[in-house]
């Protein structure tokens, strides 16, 4: 179940809002955040998650069939990593490098 969805620019400003808006909709709970790319092409995005104190992990590959039965959009595939993490052990926590 989808409870909120939001998009962001990827721009610095863009993701400092992302990182607000998830503390606001997380109400400082426990929370896991789960980043396609949290190691690469996401990384600016999972150090800023890091830094505000939120526990972030790369994100399960998604079955292909999975992938073939949905389509192919970006909240589709939200929502398909979303499942995919809660079904695995997500066990993959990415840090700030060098840390």
């Amino acid at each position: 179940m989808v409870r909120q969805q939001a998009q962001f620019p990827i721009r610095p400003a863009g993701l400092r809002r992302a990182v607000g808006w998830i503390q606001r909709h997380t109400q400082q709970a426990p929370a896991l955040i789960v980043i396609d790319g949290a190691g690469s092409y996401g990384v600016t995005f999972t150090e800023q998650l890091i830094a505000a104190g939120l526990t972030v992990a790369e994100a399960p590959d998604v079955p292909s069939s999975t992938r073939r039965r949905r389509g192919k959009s970006d909240a589709v595939e939200t929502v398909a990593m979303a499942q995919a993490a809660r079904s695995s052990d997500v066990h993959h926590l990415c840090w700030p490098r060098g840390a």
